[in-house]
């Protein structure tokens, strides 16, 4: 029961953060408890998934958000450079986790990228030719292409709880 309880508290923390970016709203729920840990087997995938959810939120914090949403000015290119890659290395090849949950993750984590490129736009620091990548005009073609690369193996059933613009 403890751990039901802990993990809809982080789930919350994380779709908040997934709402705070969104709707342009502050950040006002924090981590504040520890991460369950994977002690019954037969929860262990849905747990593995979740957690994987979990760490790829957590990144964006008062500071992103702040930045996001104006309040905040000072951020620098290195700083969005390594929030991407924090990104592109928060899950692992193989994830253990249900069909839905993987679809969910690989979606989010490329919707997670384009938001940071999109914050990199409004403090000027794309540029045609980039030594990041994450900084040049052509990051989300790239992103579109992992995105494509990571679902194409997936059931058509498991990407329609995305909606309609994933399955067409």
């Amino acid at each position: 029961m403890r751990l039901l309880r802990r993990s809809c508290m982080l789930d919350a923390n994380s779709s908040y953060r997934a709402y705070a970016l969104q709707r342009h709203r502050p950040l006002t729920l924090h981590g504040t408890i520890d991460l369950p840990t994977m002690d019954d087997p037969d929860e262990s995938v849905e747990l593995s998934g979740f957690l994987h959810l979990v760490s790829l939120f957590r990144p964006f914090d008062d500071s992103f958000v702040g930045l996001w949403n104006k309040t905040r000015t000072v951020c620098s290119t290195d700083w969005l450079a390594s929030l991407q890659s924090q990104l592109s290395e928060a899950l692992p090849l193989y994830l253990r986790s249900t069909e839905i949950q993987a679809v969910d993750l690989h979606v989010s984590q490329q919707w997670l990228k384009t938001m940071v490129w999109q914050l990199s736009i409004s403090h000027g620091y794309l540029a045609s030719t980039s030594p990041e990548d994450s900084m040049s005009l052509r990051y989300p073609i790239e992103i579109g292409r992992e995105l494509v690369t990571a679902t194409s193996r997936f059931s058509q059933q498991a990407m329609e709880i995305h909606g309609i613009g994933l399955v067409r």
